[in-house]
């Protein structure tokens, strides 16, 4: 009877499947390796990066209406493109570009994302209309 042991090759399957374990997973693959909380966070944060990209729409669907600068209305336009999808950027840049990293970095890099993309016009508006509302 041949054991376990004895079907050549059975070694060479093991160490690959140990092999790829060990390797260190980037980008996306890296996701499957999270505990669940931290799983949750970068979840909550990619989402709450997706609300801000509509947040800065909503300013840049604003700021259509003014009348065009020949000079200027190009470069003002691909600077609204890019500052709407800046938030969405980030935390597909903070997921992939950042693939060595322990996922605490990651969630730092996300944290420092919501603070620095959040569409601050909009929150200070609504900050002031609820200040003049007492």
């Amino acid at each position: 009877m041949a054991g376990e042991h004895d079907v050549p090759g059975a070694d060479d399957v093991s160490g690959a499947t140990d092999a790829a374990e060990d390797a260190p997973a980037g980008g996306l693959a890296a996701l499957d390796r999270l505990p669940a909380p931290a799983l949750i966070g970068v979840g909550v944060v990619l989402g709450v990066l997706v609300l801000f990209t509509v947040a800065w729409a909503s300013i840049l669907l604003g700021r259509l209406d003014t009348p065009p600068q020949p000079l200027l209305d190009g470069l003002d336009r691909v600077q609204l493109v890019l500052g709407v999808g800046a938030p969405l950027l980030w935390g597909v840049a903070g997921l992939i570009l950042l693939p060595g990293r322990r996922w605490p970095w990651k969630a730092l890099w996300g944290v420092a994302g919501l603070v620095l993309l959040a569409p601050w016009p909009w929150i200070l508006t609504l900050i002031i209309a609820a200040g003049a509302g007492r």
